[in-house]
């Protein structure tokens, strides 16, 4: 069930808001259940009456006018709010509903197409027994409220179906992960038979394309979590590599068929990478030579090295014995 309620919106003359007042009470075991009620008092401080009074009357499902001289009298009423109510109601979007409460000239009204409340046109403040009369009005909002209640649920009910049987039609395509454009053909003719708007449309099949999204993602990560492996244990793995990367593969939620050969695959990868990475040119001679030269901080001098002609040990230029065996280095 919907639990929206069907929207009441109440026009009337301020010189007429005793009528509305003697109304409320007989509205209220609708409210809440079935109605809510909207009349310009609830306009709040600082708000701006003309549009609040318009969004109001653009989205009211049922529109109650009490009828009389001030009424139609009114200016803003007769240039603005009945144009819209008779515009909502011809085109199917709003139920109209005149309540008489006072009398009044009928020349230039202009809703005297539509059955209005008393039915005989006798106004309700010519009634002795008045709460009979708003009884009947209040029954009249009722059956009208439960008509668009039910309408409604039927068309959310269609709704739901039309937006299950495309979810389906999605689901069935993505079987492969892929939507193809033969497929995306037929999705489109799916939508409009159903009568779904692409909104709706590009929201449901967001909504089966996330785990999918979800699990190309996590795809991703194992994959770096591979190379990682790789370089932390080398390839082939040990049983050690195996088991973190199975815990790895538990954690992301992905099944053994997710990631049939991707170790494999990654790892020749790898290599491939490593192989076509540039080597590092050998280092020229005079590059060698200065490898060997070292600088002292006192004075910034080289020290050359001078191997120890009896047992082979470099020797700094700055000793003139050999350090391992005391041989005199100096010729």
């Amino acid at each position: 069930m919907t639990t929206e309620p069907i929207s009441l919106f109440i026009s009337y003359s301020h010189k007429d808001e005793n009528f509305r007042l003697d109304l409320e009470p007989f509205l209220k075991p609708l409210r809440g259940k079935l109605i809510t009620d909207w009349h310009d008092r609830k306009i709040p401080a600082g708000g701006m009456w003309d549009s609040e009074i318009r969004t109001q009357l653009e989205n009211a499902d049922i529109i109650v006018m009490l009828v009389s001289q001030d009424f139609i009298a009114s200016a803003y009423i007769s240039d603005t709010e009945i144009p819209i109510a008779l515009r909502r109601h011809t085109n199917d979007e709003a139920i109209l509903i005149p309540v008489i409460v006072k009398d009044f000239d009928p020349y230039g009204y202009k809703l005297n197409e539509i059955q209005s409340i008393p039915r005989d046109l006798r106004p309700i403040e010519a009634i002795e027994t008045r709460n009979s009369v708003y009884k009947t009005v209040v029954s009249e909002i009722r059956q009208v409220a439960e008509r668009i209640f039910e309408r409604r649920q039927r068309m959310h009910e269609k709704q739901k179906d039309a937006e299950e049987d495309y979810r389906r039609e999605v689901a069935e395509a993505l079987a492969d992960e892929v939507i193809s454009p033969l497929e995306r053909e037929t999705l489109r003719e799916t939508m409009k038979r159903l009568g779904l708007n692409e909104d709706i449309a590009r929201k449901i099949e967001a909504g089966e394309m996330q785990p999918i999204e979800e699990k190309r993602l996590n795809i991703k990560r194992y994959e770096r979590s591979i190379e990682k492996a790789i370089e932390e244990y080398g390839y082939p793995f040990n049983e050690f590599a195996l088991d973190d990367l199975t815990k790895r593969q538990s954690k992301l939620g992905l099944q053994d068929k997710d990631v049939r050969g991707l170790i494999d695959e990654v790892a020749a990868k790898f290599h491939q990478r490593q192989q076509d990475q540039p080597l590092s040119p050998e280092p020229s001679e005079e590059t060698k030579l200065q490898k060997e030269i070292k600088f002292t901080p006192e004075d910034n001098l080289p020290n050359l090295l001078i191997f120890c002609t009896r047992c082979g040990t470099r020797n700094t230029s700055r000793s003139n014995f050999c350090q391992a065996c005391g041989h005199c280095l100096v010729m």
